[in-house]
């Protein structure tokens, strides 16, 4: 086998590794609609409950930005290792290792962004109602 062909089965190889890490990590989370139906009805402890379940998310996605930003760094000091050792290195080192934490932490931060919309919905229904704080 010569050399161009050698490359040429490794790409093929190392293209079917790749992912967007929809293969290994879990479905999406479903959308959290900031309006709901049924809103309207809901009682002053069901708006304290929900807010109070927006807050866990709202967290949880600021602990996934924190989370892919050390990750990032420690990344990219392994991707510049092995970079210099190994031509391409870091690029496959940062395609490979990173994809699936990253699409996971981007989860997170979208469905805390969801989350606060939706708080901000709720929080309007909790002053519209008088309820207690």
């Amino acid at each position: 086998m010569n050399g161009r062909t050698w490359w040429m089965v490794c790409g093929l190889v190392l293209s079917g590794c790749i992912t967007d890490g929809n293969a290994v990590s879990s479905p999406p989370p479903t959308r959290i609609d900031a309006v709901q139906p049924g809103d309207q009805r809901l009682t002053c402890v069901d708006l304290q409950s929900q807010m109070a379940q927006m807050d866990a998310y709202i967290a949880d996605g600021q602990k996934a930005n924190t989370d892919s930003q050390q990750r990032g760094a420690a990344g990219s000091a392994t991707s510049m290792a092995a970079g210099s050792a190994i031509p391409y290195g870091g690029v496959l080192v940062s395609m490979l290792g990173t994809n699936p934490a990253l699409y996971e932490a981007q989860n997170r931060a979208n469905r805390a962004d969801e989350a606060l919309e939706r708080k901000k919905q709720l929080t309007i229904l909790f002053n519209q109602k008088n309820c207690p704080t």
